[in-house]
Order: C-alpha cells, then structure tokens, then sequence
C-alpha cells in the first residue's frame, strides 16, 4: 500500500455568514491566551496573531502570563526570551517607516472571525507537500492552492482541503499593519500597507528539536511602492526564571559567523544570540538565524547587514533602544556586526538581524523571509543546530518535469529527512475526501443541530467538534458504526455538560470511507 503522510488541519472553516454570528466572535480572532504553543521539540514557545513570540515572562497581567517563553529544555526547563518579532522597515515617497511585531505590536489579526491561528495536525492528508504523497490532495491538477485560513481559496466548495503543512507542528496565521485597532493602540504608527502571512514550526526530532522555524510572507497591499526595504528578527532574550529578581540584567550577547559542515556539504551559519552570565549560569544559549529571503519566488543574498545588540538603559546613540521609526530604520538598514561585550558589562540586552535591502516592492509584491529561533547548551551545539537548520531551510531541488535541460527545477525549502516518505506501491488510489460527507441541519442553530452522514464500509467511527483554539470540545460518536445512514444530535454542549458561547466551531467526521469537516454557527 502507499505510505502516506496524513496531515490534518485543525481548523476548517465552511464560509457561513458572518452577520449571523455574534460579534462576541471577532473578539476572540486575537490569540492571546498562551494557548498556542510550539512544543513538538524541547524549545517551547507561545506563538500569537498580534505580532509577539513569546510570553514576557514577569508581566502577570498579560493574558498570556505563564506560557512557556522559549523554554528549553522541555516543559521543565527555563525561558530564554522576553519577546520576539519580526521588523519591516522601508522608504515611503522620501520618509522612512517601520512596522513592528515588537516591542510595539504594529502587525495583528483582523477582527474577521476567520482570522485566528491555525494548526496543521498529522491525520488529514491534504496538508501533504511534495515530495510527500499525495502532493495534490484533491486531485484537481493544482498542488497546496488552498492555504490553512479557514477559507475556500480554490473555488471548489471545500476549505483547506489541498495546504502546504512544514514539520510536525505547523501554526499559520494572517495579520495586517493597517488596521484601525494598531493605529488607536500607536498613534504615531504610519503603516506600510502589508499583509504578513506568519508560519512557526518546529519537528520532533532529537538532532533540531531545539529550533524553530519561522517563515514570513509579506505582501504589499497598499498603494505605494516600498523603497530599501529590510526584514528583520528583532529579539529581546531574557535567560532565566523570570521570578528571580535582575535574572534578566545578567545577560551577555554575541555573534557568530562562518561556515560549517552540515548535511555532508558547507553551509554558512550567521547568528545573533544571549547567554547568562550570572552566577550561577542558567540556562543554555538563545540566537536568532537569518535563513533566507526571497521575492517572488527568487533567491536573495541571505547574509545578514547587520547584527546588533541593544539596550534600554541608554539612549540610542550610545548602543540603546530604537525609540522612533527613523532610530529602527537606521538599526535595519546600517552594515554592522556588533563586538561581543566582555565580562563586566552584562545587562538586559536586545539583540535583531536584519536583511539586506530590497530595492523595491511594488504593490502586490511579496517577500518571504526565513528564519530559526535556536536554544542549545553550548556554543559549538548552537553552532552546529544552526547549520543544521539551514539544511532544512534548503530543502531539496526535484527534476519533475523530466527535462534534463533544466535540472532540478522544483525546490522545496524547510525540508527534513523525516518529510520524506517513500512508496512502497504507487499503484494505490489516493483517499476520497468526500467520501463521508457530513450534513448538519439547521445551521446556523440554537438550541440543536442535527449530524447526519451515511457511510459505505462499516468501521470505527468519530465524530468530535472542535472550538477555534482546535480543541475538542465535544465528542459526539467514538466507536463502531454500521454500513448505512445514522444521525446525530447535538446540543450546543461541551463534554462537560456546559453550554459552550456562541461561535464558530467544526464538527469532525472520520469514517472507514474518509474523512469531512462541517463548519457550525451557534447562536444563543
């Protein structure tokens, strides 16, 4: 039979009319309650749609206070990052601005109920990329058209049936630079009209388990043509617990560059990181990696211009913090790799990479720009983590037009040997998603809804609803089912026996036939 690598979404949401949900629902398109969380490797990390990495460790009154904050290694380990995010900085007619996802949250969701964090499980096979199989999930002739956002980018009448999933834990999600909630919350805020598209990652395995992958799609949808532009990761790396009092003032930066062998070739490794340096020393040692720019769909120089520490105990001309757009864009954009400082002047450092410019990007372009959060215990294992994160970010170049005249024409980046699974018969049909299609009625519904399906094999049934953190909040049917036609319904309750609020959530089919997702308004 065919080995296939069966990815599923978590999210899946049918278009129901938006004016027929409770406005109760766009409040809840922030992710904000540490609830996404990377921690398919031993570096946790609370993943947001309003631009944070991260989780402020000391800050109680976040809403995401506790979540792990690059915790390595493991759920007993320690946080190594205050917050993180990405910079976007550009010429606009003449006047330079920036964007940012830190310290000022410039970048967030819309309050379309849509707009959530999405999460890529290992059970749907339309989240499989090639050279995985089945590459084109819904056989359509198109390959990862419909990207994990809730919507029916295709056409086709189906949401997220044919996505690109990386790794063995994959967030998505969309935000915006223009909103009207980012200019109320930043006055002095001028946005560059970007749509950010933001993917974290992370694999299981023990040799990279300590990194995450990061990879950030920025399309220009404003009006302008964006001059000089630079991407950058800007960071703010705190190692230690966050109840001990100045755990955080005890840091030292450093730099690294060079190349390595990695994946039986040379790669070239460029970090910026933190260690403690207290006594005792906590923890291991935290970097950001640049991986990669593009922009559509062609290669950049990925060396970094520049990798810089700061701090926010003195002003900007003499090492501090960047406090307004032309301070930021000046730390983007200047060539510089700073000294490491000695023992004796640790402090509560910042450190951002940041790109070389882009000429240009005019209106409907888009950029993607690669990166890795890593934490190992010494400086040869970050070193050597690195360089093997930039293996990954590679990926592998595939001849599938069969002409020799061009090579490998078909690259797919962020590629781990563990992506590949072979075939051991090519001759097996690929799975119907439709199958066991799933019917509720009414819908939208208050107080109850009807689940009816009708199955050709008999088999083990499950049919579940999912709220939109991807929880299963209701299980509905967990067992064998008869050939035939069955029903079910349901109430609006949790399994606990608690009404759930009004909302979107997702009844989850899977039979012996296969596998159907029904998007389901409750209204109170």
């Amino acid at each position: 039979m065919t080995t296939l690598r069966t990815l599923t979404l978590v999210l899946l949401l049918a278009a129901l009319p938006a004016a027929a949900l409770d406005r109760d629902a766009a409040d809840k398109t922030i992710i904000d309650d540490g609830s996404m969380v990377l921690d398919a490797g031993n570096l946790l990390l609370n993943v947001t749609n309003l631009g944070l990495l991260g989780a402020t460790p000391g800050v109680t009154t976040a809403p995401w206070h506790g979540a792990p904050s690059a915790r390595w290694p493991g759920a007993g380990g320690v946080d190594h990052l205050y917050a993180a995010g990405l910079w976007v900085g550009a010429r606009v007619l003449g006047s330079v601005h920036v964007t940012t996802g830190q310290f000022e949250r410039e970048m967030q969701a819309t309050d379309d109920p849509l707009d959530v964090i999405y999460a890529g499980d290992p059970w749907f096979v339309g989240g499989a990329r090639y050279p995985d199989e089945p590459a084109d999930a819904d056989q359509d002739g198109l390959e990862d058209e419909d990207p994990l956002n809730g919507l029916d980018d295709d056409g086709d009448g189906n949401v997220d049936e044919d996505y690109a999933m990386i790794a063995d834990q994959y967030f998505r999600c969309v935000m915006r630079d223009d909103l009207a909630a980012v200019q109320e919350a930043y006055p002095d805020h001028v946005p560059l009209g970007l749509e950010i598209v933001q993917e974290t990652f992370q694999w299981r395995d023990a040799a990279i388990a300590g990194a995450v992958g990061l990879r950030y799609t920025v399309r220009n949808v404003g009006e302008q043509v964006l001059e000089d532009v630079h991407l950058g990761l800007f960071a703010d790396p705190d190692v230690g617990a966050s109840d001990v009092p100045g755990e955080a003032e005890d840091d030292l930066p450093f730099t690294w560059s060079g190349v390595v062998s990695a994946g039986g070739a040379p790669v070239q490794v460029d970090l910026v990181g933190m260690r403690d340096a207290g006594a005792p020393v906590v923890g291991g040692r935290i970097a950001a990696v640049p991986l990669g720019l593009s922009k559509m769909g062609v290669e950049l120089d990925a060396a970094p211009v520049a990798m810089a520490f700061m701090s926010g105990r003195v002003p900007f001309d003499f090492g501090g913090d960047p406090t307004n757009d032309a301070e930021r864009y000046e730390m983007l954009s200047t060539p510089r790799v700073d000294a490491d400082p000695t023992p004796g002047h640790e402090n509560d450092y910042r450190i951002c990479a940041s790109s070389q410019a882009v000429a240009t990007l005019a209106p409907g372009e888009s950029l993607v720009y690669d990166a890795a959060l890593i934490v190992a215990g010494s400086l040869d294992e970050l070193v050597d983590l690195a360089g093997a994160m930039a293996v990954v970010r590679r990926g592998a170049a595939y001849d599938r037009d069969g002409d020799s005249g061009n090579g490998a024409e078909f690259v797919v980046r962020w590629l781990h040997n563990d992506d590949v699974v072979g075939n051991e018969d090519e001759d097996d049909e690929l799975p119907d998603l439709q199958a066991a299609a799933l019917s509720a009625a009414p819908n939208p519904f208050n107080p109850r809804t009807v689940l009816a399906w009708s199955q050709a094999l008999p088999g083990r049934v499950r049919l579940t609803v999912h709220d939109l953190g991807g929880r299963a909040v209701a299980r509905l049917v967990d067992g064998p089912r008869a050939a035939g036609e069955h029903r079910v319904t349901w109430n609006g309750a949790g399994d606990d026996g608690r009404a759930l609020p009004s909302g979107r959530y997702l009844a989850v089919l899977e039979t012996a036939d296969g596998r159907s997702v029904r998007a389901l308004a409750l209204l109170r």
